[in-house]
Order: C-alpha cells, then structure tokens, then sequence
C-alpha cells in the first residue's frame, strides 16, 4: 500500500523540484498546473489551499538562494554609499575649501612651532590630511625654495621640506612661520576623477611681510570623501 505523503514532504519534493526545474509525482492527491512568475517556471501544486500555500512558500525558498544576513546587508548599503562618495564628481566649492584647509595646516605647524610643540608630528598630521600619502596615492611634490632635490616623491622627503629632515638644504617651510596663507586661484579645470587648481597663493609671515607664490595643485578623491592633493607645484615669480 502506497504511503500518503505528509504536507510538509509533499512540500520539500516541490521544493526540491521548482529549484531544478522539474516536475514531480504526488501520489493519491488532485493537483493543479501553476506558474512561478518570477522564474517563469511550471510545477505541479496540490490543490488544497493550504497545502498549496505551503507548497509554494516552500518551493520559493528551495529556489532563491539564501537571504544575507542583516550586517552583510548594511555593508553592502555602506560599500554603495562610499563609491558613491567617491565617484561624485570634484566641485570647485571643494576645491576652495581644500585650498583653505590647506592654508590652516600650514599656519597650525608654525603655531606648534612658535609654541615649542613637537612641529614634526605636527607637519606629518598635516601631510597625511592634505595629501594623498596616507591614502595610498601616488603624489608628485615640487616645493618653492629647492634647488639640490627640486623633486620630491616621498612623504618623507616632502616632510623635510616642510619642517626639516633627510633633505640637507631643507630650512623647514612651514616652521617660518606663517601667520596666514590666501588663494587666488587664476583657474580650475573639473574633470571626471580629478580636478586641477592654477594661481597665486600670498604667505604672510610674522613680520608683516608677503610673499607671493605660484602654484598648481592637482587633486583626488579620496575613499573617505575628501579632497586629496596628487599634484603640488609652486614656485617663486620669474624676475627678468
């Protein structure tokens, strides 16, 4: 004699049949055809309603594959929302804001300087935030006043250059110190992953007195949303 099945075999044998899209046997039960929409597949149901409704809750899981769990979920929601960030597009807002954050820093290293502060620690915080280095960026540093290394391609020795180090004609520019910096900027090109700044920057020291620099700074986004600098050259007004 042929065992009745129970609901719930029943059900794991649609199940098992929707996930490979077959049809199966129920023995001694009326079924009727239906069609999963989503999967666009024909099984065969029972026709009770509740076993039905069983079967085809069942089947459905059997065939989607299994939920993420809630963490995975909002990691990939955080994931979208950072390439998000970081494939928008530079403004020039965030370009002059990056210029000003940069005038700050270079004001905050001579202030912990003046102060008698660790101005080395001071000056690498600053590079790290300014610049691409901490964020795995290449970046191309040409300062104003050097001769014997004009180049420089390493935090490091970008580091000496603002507050002394392995750089031996390095005086420490940022420990002048200066007591403001303003940009103009002469022009911004926008492009899709960078944007690149060209002007005059003017350093007011604590003497009262301005020197004017020229600079071209390229910038990055970063994978946190901030401004990045890739590109920084600068350099004394040519005098005939």
């Amino acid at each position: 004699r042929t065992r009745q099945r129970s609901p719930r075999e029943s059900c794991a044998r649609a199940g098992a049949a929707f996930a490979t899209h077959t049809k199966v046997d129920l023995p001694k039960t009326r079924y009727i055809q239906a069609s999963n929409i989503k999967l666009d597949v024909t099984i065969m149901f029972v026709a009770s309603p509740i076993a039905r409704s069983a079967c085809v809750t069942m089947a459905r899981a059997a065939a989607r594959p299994p939920r993420a769990p809630a963490v995975a979920l909002w990691k990939q929601a955080a994931l979208a929302r950072a390439y998000s960030s970081v494939s928008a597009p530079i403004t020039a807002a965030e370009v002059e804001a990056a210029q000003m954050k940069w005038a700050e820093g270079i004001v905050a290293v001579g202030a912990v300087f003046t102060d008698g502060g660790d101005f080395k620690a001071k000056g690498k915080e600053v590079l790290d935030d300014l610049y691409g280095y901490a964020s795995g960026f290449d970046v191309l540093f040409k300062p104003t006043k050097a001769a014997e290394q004009a180049i420089r391609l390493t935090e490091t020795e970008a580091a000496s250059y603002m507050v002394t180090g392995c750089v031996p004609e390095d005086k420490g520019f940022a420990i002048t110190p200066f007591t403001d910096v303003r940009f103009d900027n002469k022009g911004t090109l926008l492009l899709s992953d960078s944007a690149t700044a060209m002007g005059e920057y003017y350093f007011a020291d604590a003497g009262d007195g301005i020197t004017k620099v020229e600079y071209t700074f390229q910038y990055r986004r970063a994978a946190d949303g901030s401004l990045k600098i890739i590109v920084h050259h600068s350099s004394i007004p040519f005098q005939a």
